[in-house]
């Protein structure tokens, strides 16, 4: 607010000046030459005095300026800096005048807020509306008048504040100004919603807390309930015995009165007494009743009327400071209590004021609530501080009435002034209690929340899993083992054990069908990742346009069909091995994608931005020859280098051709279990056969030939469906010596023959 200094101004010297001039034009009107000295020596004389005069006048005119200087300047301080914003608003809701704390509350300087519309720090249109109903409550009343609304700093940031407001001239509703106090109750508001949010969990409420449904039937109680049924020595079964007998009947008044809440009134059961309230949340079917014990609230109220009794009985020995006092508000009496606690004598505390005992903060408030009590002739209740004979400030719970002679005048006032130093300790300590409470609430909704987030991980991951499997189980391989004893075998194995306890990428060559994946799985299982599955990504079993979403996974709505959120095989094999099987058959666009993983263990899944960090190994396997692809530019350089840090060569059967007998019988017994036959018998002749054929197929195409064999086979003899051709050899097969050219001709001719040697037709008449 800015008070001109020249305003607050006496009138004195003015008035002074003004008699002045009439004086002085006076005794120029009678004004005539002095006739003798004498005369002349008097006129001097008079003036001189007159002088005099004048100079203490003035004298006591400046003091009275610089008395008048300094209040006006404490005035000034005390309107600035007051806690609390004080505005002067005209009836159109402008901003007449405004204190220093009000500019700040709305962050703004004070000269920018004059003559501004205060309705446009008003955060809402209900706030508005509010406001302006205000206004005119405010000289519709002619009494001081109050409301909340939500209003916004010049920052954006949005604040309660309490308005209470009165005005200047309440006859005049177009002349009169209107004086607005107002108070950031923000964190007042903040406790508020977190003393709800605490009690709409019913588990933490120390009390017995029961829900029924709308037809009363019990659904629910919390920990509290039961520890009162035991301590009530009452069966859990009976637990009805804690609600009232007519609860079905009271829920539905509520229901028709659409009241969510009804109190009940004081219950005994089983010598304990307790108050219950019935309260249906609008959000849920459910009535809640909840019940507290006041056993010993009403023990204690009842040893308290046994000591009001005893304190009426024994007048001066009570125990609470008992006060008279004139209606003026000197002190009549004190009682000895009283005297105790200010450390005063009867006559001392007859003759002090209130302001002697009183903290300096509280003796505005306590003078004006006097005041107050006084001219309304009301009870008078109020809570301050007494400096106690202790030297301490002590919190005083005062409470006065008035007491009146025969024809209701009042004679004086009687109350009595109680000492909450412990109460207030006490509501300290609660209060204390309540925010760990609430603060252990926080923590543990917080461990709560990661255990969940933990949990859901661990959920997409085993449900990820379990689909991975459930496919696997399709595509399962019709072996299980390794078979076979050759050396070629034998060094491959050996290979794999090398470079099993690393994290080295490997990649298995080989033709087709001659067991690549079980050599891949053999390498995970002598590793130290062997405690999770091996996942497996055959490339070549995928379309194109859904190999990266297989390999990544994908976030709902990615693409067309992609209806929920799914883990890629590189996260579902976070911290295990990933098998790449026919990696040469990856798209070129997705090999650079999958060199990055390699290089930095890290991705995003498709339609997400998210980079997952992965910890995976990688064993890539293929048939194909890298080297003419990368020629054709059909595979990356650098991705192959990445990949063929430890290359294994699978041999293929043909050079395998000792493990060829293990391979069959294994193959028997497993086919023969599974058709429910009995073959006991492999002739020699059709070992041989096998040996010689070259398998163009591998293993893969050995197992069918026998599967097929044991189909047809009628007794314990196994002999083959069909003979064995002789294949052309396979285009990315080595060079053959001429001995292995000479040996397939040989085996040319004798299908030709049908495996006749000598005679006619037979092998030796063919001509070379």
């Amino acid at each position: 607010m800015g008070i001109n200094k020249n305003k607050g101004k006496s009138t004195a010297e003015t008035k002074l000046r003004s008699r002045a001039v009439e004086r002085l034009r006076k005794q120029k009107a009678d004004s005539r030459l002095p006739r003798t000295e004498k005369d002349a020596k008097r006129l001097v004389h008079e003036l001189e005095v007159h002088q005099i005069e004048l100079e203490m006048q003035n004298a006591e005119l400046r003091q009275a300026q610089e008395e008048l200087e300094s209040s006006r300047n404490k005035y000034v301080d005390l309107y600035d800096f007051a806690p609390v914003g004080y505005f002067t608003f005209d009836t159109q809701g402008l901003i007449l005048e405004v204190n220093l704390t009000g500019a700040k509350l709305l962050g703004t300087e004070r000269k920018l807020l004059l003559k501004k519309a205060f309705i446009s720090f008003i955060a809402d249109a209900g706030g508005r509306d509010a406001f302006s109903k205000h206004r005119k409550e405010v000289f519709q009343k002619q009494d001081s008048t109050t409301c909340e609304i939500r209003l916004t700093r010049k920052d954006g940031s949005i604040f309660h504040g309490q308005l209470q407001s009165i005005a200047r001239d309440s006859s005049d509703v177009k002349a009169g100004n209107i004086h607005t106090s107002i108070i950031d109750v923000t964190e007042h508001k903040k406790a508020e919603a977190k003393i709800e949010h605490l009690a709409s969990f019913p588990e933490l409420n120390p009390n017995p807390v029961i829900e029924t449904d709308l037809k009363g039937k019990i659904i629910y109680f919390n920990t509290a309930t039961d520890k009162m049924l035991k301590k009530l020595n009452i069966p859990e079964d009976d637990i009805r015995r804690l609600l009232p007998r007519d609860l079905a009947k009271i829920i539905k008044e509520m229901e028709q009165r659409n009241d969510g809440r009804y109190e009940l009134r004081e219950v005994e059961i089983n010598g304990r007494t307790f108050i219950e309230s019935i309260i249906i949340p609008a959000h849920l079917k459910v009535a809640r009743i909840y019940a507290q014990d006041i056993t010993k609230r009403k023990q204690a109220e009842e040893e308290l009327r046994e000591s009001e009794r005893l304190y009426r009985a024994i007048g001066e020995s009570i125990d609470y400071g008992v006060w008279v006092c004139e209606p003026g508000g000197r002190n009549i009496y004190a009682s000895d209590s009283f005297l105790r606690l200010v450390g005063l004598t009867q006559k001392q505390c007859s003759d002090f004021g209130w302001g002697d005992v009183l903290h300096p903060d509280d003796v505005e408030h306590t003078l004006s609530m006097w005041k107050e009590c006084v001219r309304t002739e009301g009870v008078w209740d109020i809570e301050h501080r007494y400096r106690a004979a202790d030297g301490h400030w002590h919190p005083i719970l005062a409470r006065g009435v008035p007491v009146r002679n025969d024809n209701g005048k009042i004679i004086c006032w009687a109350g009595i002034n109680l000492d909450i130093s412990r109460i207030k300790q006490a509501e300290a300590a609660l209060q204390k209690a309540h925010d760990e409470l609430e603060k252990r609430v926080e923590e543990r909704t917080a461990e709560l929340h990661t255990a969940l987030v933990e949990i859901e991980a661990m959920k997409d991951r085993l449900e990820a899993e379990n689909i991975y499997f459930r496919q696997e189980r399709k595509m399962k391989h019709s072996y299980e083992n390794i078979i076979g004893e050759s050396d070629g075998l034998k060094y491959v194995l050996y290979r794999a054990e090398q470079v099993a306890q690393a994290n080295t990428t490997v990649l298995i060559l080989g033709e087709t069908g001659t067991g690549k994946d079980l050599i891949a799985a053999a390498i995970h299982n002598m590793s130290p990742r062997k405690e999770r599955p091996l996942i497996t990504v055959n490339c070549a079993a995928l379309p194109a346009n859904l190999i990266e979403s297989e390999l990544f996974g994908r976030e709902k709505g990615a693409f067309t069909g992609a209806d929920s959120r799914r883990m890629g095989r590189f996260e579902i094999a976070d911290g295990s091995t990933l098998c790449l099987d026919e990696i040469g058959e990856l798209p070129l666009e997705l090999q650079i994608k999958l060199l990055r993983v390699i290089q930095h263990s890290e991705f995003e899944r498709l339609g997400s931005s998210h980079t997952v960090k992965v910890n995976v190994r990688i064993v890539a396997t293929t048939n194909r020859d890298l080297d003419e692809e990368i020629r054709q530019g059909r595979f990356r350089r650098d991705l192959y280098y990445r990949l063929n840090v430890f290359p294994i060569t699978v041999p293929p059967l043909r050079q395998r051709k000792d493990d060829i007998p293990l391979l069959v019988q294994a193959f028997v017994e497993r086919y023969s279990r599974k058709l429910g036959k009995r073959i006991t018998t492999i002739p020699k002749d059709t070992l041989v056969a096998l040996q010689e054929y070259s398998w163009p197929g591998n293993v893969r195409e050995l197992e069918s030939i026998i599967e097929r064999a044991v189909i047809l086979c009628q007794g314990s003899v196994l002999n083959l469906a069909d003979r064995l051709g002789v294949s052309s050899p396979s285009p990315s097969s080595a060079v053959r010596t001429l001995e292995e050219t000479e040996r397939n001709q040989m085996l040319k001719i004798l299908s030709e023959t049908k495996w006749r040697i000598e005679g006619k037709d037979g092998a030796a008449a063919k001509p070379k």
